[in-house]
């Protein structure tokens, strides 16, 4: 929470003329972080042989004109040891030796092959966002947005926070449901984060199924809400809930 409230709260040098502080039973103008909402520990789960998400931002900017200190982070913490699982596929690098090398900002590493995040470095900032669409002036938006993206390798229990203004996509969950013949993972990526197949060849796969969960929270300011995506109205196991009532 301290990391956090740095970030959402940053103390520029003229925070003593933020006299309004003063009013809601506030202490004043003291520079002290702004109170933090904290949601509920939730989980998503990548399963096995689901493609790439869509490039997207979890949450607009306030305002179109300046970039403003974060009011929405995500944390990511990895939940299952995938260090362990065996692909006949992934070699000690972590890359994988049966993906197409026409791109080599395609290549996966740690454990991205089993549906990791992966990220468009700076592009929580609008003038970087910018740069990366396909209307941009410069006429270079895939180049762009190619070289800034990073797909962190994470650990069990290891911590990740990021701005939910972000470019960001979930990664294909490239292991296998069941011990058999299945098509080669020879592909290119669809610009849009899906994956087009390049033939129907077939190669023989070891590697079972991991269902690969990942446990987030939600960290807002206290006065912000995300309506679109956690409605605290609507429950997927109702029966569930209401027992807890």
């Amino acid at each position: 929470l301290e990391i956090l409230s740095q970030v959402f709260s940053p103390k520029g040098r003229h925070y003593r003329g933020n006299y309004g502080r003063w009013n809601f039973n506030g202490n004043g103008p003291d520079g002290s972080p702004q109170p933090i909402s904290v949601g509920r520990v939730g989980s998503v789960i990548t399963m096995p042989n689901c493609g790439d998400q869509a490039i997207h931002a979890d949450t607009p900017h306030l305002f179109e004109h300046l970039d403003l200190a974060p009011h929405y982070i995500d944390l990511f913490i990895n939940a299952t040891d995938t260090q362990t699982l065996s692909n006949d596929n992934v070699n000690d690098n972590g890359r994988n030796d049966s993906t197409d090398h026409e791109e080599d900002e395609d290549e996966f590493n740690g454990d991205s092959h089993v549906g990791g995040t992966a990220f468009l470095a700076g592009t929580h900032k609008l003038e970087i966002c910018a740069m990366c669409m396909p209307e941009h002036e410069n006429g270079r938006s895939r180049t762009e947005k190619l070289k800034r993206i990073i797909r962190p390798s994470l650990e069990p229990g290891d911590a990740l926070l990021f701005d939910c203004r972000i470019l960001h996509f979930g990664l294909a969950n490239n292991s296998h449901s069941q011990q058999l013949d299945c098509p080669s993972n020879t592909h290119k990526r669809h610009p849009r984060g899906g994956i087009i197949p390049k033939n129907n060849s077939t190669t023989p796969s070891n590697t079972a199924g991991v269902c690969r969960p990942m446990l987030y929270v939600n960290y807002t300011q206290e006065w912000f809400s995300d309506p679109k995506n956690w409605d605290d109205r609507d429950s997927l196991f109702p029966e569930l809930y209401n027992d807890r009532l």
